[in-house]
């Protein structure tokens, strides 16, 4: 404990620290950087702003930064034993497309006993585990309702049919191998059986918020094959073979940070996204996915508004903000975290997902909301970082014998 005492404090006190960044590389952008190198490379690249943020914001707080475009996980070691960075913020969500190495990035940190940023693998194991974190939101009363596929396992499904708030969509599973001739009389028969204008359709794997495509159906789901099978090939291509067809759950996208600041575990605000003319007769469903998010182009075509929860719609955010923080203490959340919402025309506030390693460029919605709160955008970095050397002390706490990698060389 003496060398986190030690380090803790000076890094309150705005000691220069060697700090690591990880990010998700590419064929352009790979290796180990020094952030005046690796900056001017960036300056100007709309695919890199929010890296060019966070680098800038971090080289404000005076630390060394150093950053390290992963491209396979091996490597990582070599780099770490070579550096000795006082602390890694882990700002990569996946290692050549694939978002599951996430977890295996935190393990391999762990296992060095590095303080880095982010969450632990067991929280992120956990997370993306959507089935389980569901069942584990049933429980909560601040929540209007948890909206679960009925291709959740079976034993899974059955023990929250009776819960009040949950609700249960309808669902199949299409094998994307299958011809169209094939596929549509699958999907017409599930449609006719919907009250829903819309599907969304969706691999069948954990990361659900990415390839979703949302039709609309007309009459008994007349959709032309030209507007089906480039979805289905580029799933296949990607490596998907299976297909979550259910109905579009119609509302407003909206979410909420919650982290740990100075000891207490608070909520940072959340904002609230709405598209142009979403007020109209029988909007077109709109989602927030990866696609619109990452794409400025795709922003700007929907015409997307941001609302401040706190200021606007105090009422929404004492739900979601009441929801967020319990289910931060239910996963012993010991970082930060956004949980993503849908908010119906009724005002019920469905739970999508929890996600932990969140985007932390200076105009998204977790660096926004915790300006709102009073925490500036470099004030939320340095809290950020704090949070690894508490997180690194109480995992020394627990296991004494593991020794912190730099202490011990």
């Amino acid at each position: 404990m003496k060398f986190y005492s030690e380090h803790k404090a000076n890094f309150d006190a705005g000691k220069k620290q060697r700090v690591l960044v990880l990010i998700e590389g590419d064929h352009e952008i790979f290796g180990l950087h020094a952030w005046k190198d690796l900056r001017r490379q960036i300056l100007g690249v709309k695919d890199w702003k929010h890296e060019f943020q966070l680098g800038s914001g971090l080289q404000k707080l005076g630390h060394e930064l150093w950053f390290f475009a992963v491209t396979e996980l091996n490597s990582l070691g070599g780099v770490c034993k070579e550096l000795r960075p006082d602390v890694v913020f882990q700002y990569c969500e996946a290692i050549a497309g694939d978002r599951q190495k996430e977890i295996e990035l935190a393990q391999k940190l762990e296992s060095m006993g590095i303080a880095f940023t982010g969450e632990s693998s067991r929280l992120l194991v956990q997370c993306k585990d959507k089935f389980n974190t569901k069942r584990l939101l049933a429980g909560c009363p601040s929540l209007s309702n948890v909206a679960i596929a009925s291709t959740a396992p079976n034993a899974l499904t059955a023990s929250m049919q009776s819960v009040p708030n949950v609700s249960i969509l309808p669902s199949v599973v299409l094998d994307a191998r299958q011809s169209w001739a094939q596929l549509e009389p699958l999907i017409k028969r599930f449609y006719s059986g919907l009250g829903a204008k819309h599907l969304v359709f969706k691999p069948n794997k954990g990361e659900a918020s990415e390839n979703l495509l949302v039709v609309k159906g007309s009459g008994r789901f007349g959709v032309r094959p030209a507007q089906m099978l480039p979805y289905f090939e580029r799933l296949l291509a990607d490596g998907y073979r299976e297909v979550i067809v259910e109905p579009y759950l119609h509302g407003l996208d909206l979410s909420c940070g919650v982290m740990w600041k100075k000891g207490e575990l608070v909520s940072v605000g959340g904002y609230l996204i709405k598209p142009k003319g979403y007020e109209k007769a029988n909007p077109m469903p709109y989602t927030y996915n990866a696609s619109v998010k990452f794409s400025e182009a795709e922003q700007k075509k929907a015409g997307l508004r941001y609302y401040s929860l706190l200021k606007k719609f105090p009422d929404i955010f004492e739900a979601a903000s009441g929801f967020s923080l319990w289910f931060a203490r239910e996963v012993e959340l010991d970082s930060y975290m956004r949980i993503d919402f849908r908010l119906d025309a009724f005002g019920n506030l469905f739970f999508l997902e929890a996600n932990p390693n969140p985007s932390l460029g200076k105009a998204d919605e977790f660096a926004l909301a915790a300006k709102e709160c009073g925490l500036s955008y470099c004030e939320l970095l340095h809290q950020i970082l704090n949070n690894a050397y508490v997180r690194l002390a109480k995992a020394s706490a627990n296991n004494p014998a593991k020794k912190r990698r730099s202490s011990a060389a």
